[in-house]
Formats: C-alpha cells, structure tokens, sequence
C-alpha cells in the first residue's frame, strides 16, 4: 500500500491536468474558437484525467489508456453508482487521440463541442465532490 501523502500528491498531479485541459475548453468556447476539435479532443482528456484520479485516490490499477468506457468498467468495481453516473462521458473515447491525426473521422460541430463541455463539466463537479477531502 502507498503511503496516504504519495497518494494526495498523485491525486492532487491528476486533478490539476484534468483541470489545465478543462480550462482550456471553458477558454475556447469563450472566445468563440473555431478549434472545435482541440476542443473535444481537451473534453475527452480531462475526463480521462479525472476518472484516473479517482481511480488512484482508491489505489485501483488502470491500463494505459484513452477509453472512458474501459476506465468507468475499473471505477464500476470501486464505485458502481458513480460509473453509472459518469457513463454518458464515455461518448467522449470518441475525440481520443486518433482524431488529432488526418483520417477518416467525422467532423466536429459547435454542438459536440458544447456537449463535451457540459460532461467535462459533469465529471469534473463530481470527482471533485468526492475526492473534497484531497
């Protein structure tokens, strides 16, 4: 077992980059940024990085990964209320890694990028509620 002030220092690590990329959204939907995919590709890492914190808070293994879905199944075992809960921020695997390279990906529209707002903003109040005390 880790000693509980690595623990914090972990959790508070994951907290403050899942934060820095939810920032950045909140600024460039702000300034009315065209940069709409920047914008959900932010959305799904902050998630990401919210749910890990979580995730290390409960000292709970995770694989390196950019899918939400395969990251809530983990929290599922800690927590199954909160995967419910989180389980519509799963759409946002979709803007993982890979839609930051030239492919065949769909567009992104004002409407996801408002969307990946309002469940960054979802898990973000959440996982800051339960890990208060960090």
């Amino acid at each position: 077992m880790l000693r509980e002030d690595l623990i914090i220092g972990l959790v508070k690590e994951w907290l403050a980059k899942a934060d820095e990329d939810y920032n950045l959204i909140k600024h460039l939907m702000s300034e009315n940024a065209p940069y709409l995919s920047a914008i959900t590709f932010h959305a799904q890492q902050a998630v990401e990085k919210y749910l890990k914190a979580y995730l290390v808070y409960h000292q709970q293994e995770f694989p390196k990964t950019h899918d939400i879905y395969r990251i809530l199944d983990i929290v599922d075992s800690v927590d199954k209320s909160l995967s419910v809960y989180l389980q519509p921020t799963g759409i946002l695997s979709l803007y993982s890694v890979d839609v930051r390279y030239p492919g065949d990906y769909p567009d992104v529209y004002v409407e996801d990028a408002r969307r990946a707002l309002k469940l960054v903003e979802l898990a973000a109040s959440e996982i800051h509620r339960q890990l208060a005390l960090v």
